[in-house]
């Protein structure tokens, strides 16, 4: 069971990590941000674990987890020329027609 203070650390750093992570705060030298922190009586252990949660969610924001640009584009490009030859080895049948006659019907 998780106690009181417990949960309010845990709010703290959810809290504290949610400020570092905002695109205006992350501007700020590291220095102002830790300061404040301080100034708000947050202990330098919850300072250092929000830190490192802040800057996993700007990552995964920015998607540098992600690849660049450039390699998904030569990966898009190569995925195609597979497409195509695909196609070229396996023509579509063609379109049924239009209409479609009754082979007892037929005048």
């Amino acid at each position: 069971m998780i106690g009181r203070r417990t949960k309010r650390r845990h709010r703290r750093n959810a809290g504290a990590a949610k400020f570092l992570a905002h695109p205006r705060v992350a501007e700020a030298s590291l220095e102002k941000r830790i300061a404040f922190l301080k100034s708000q009586d947050i202990p330098e252990e919850d300072i250092e674990t929000a830190l490192s949660q802040a800057s996993l969610a700007a990552a995964d924001e920015a998607g540098l987890d992600e690849e660049p640009p450039k390699a998904r584009r030569k990966k898009k490009k190569k995925m195609m020329k597979k497409k195509k030859a695909a196609a070229e080895l396996n023509p579509r049948p063609p379109p049924p027609p239009s209409f479609l006659s009754c082979i007892f019907c037929q005048k």
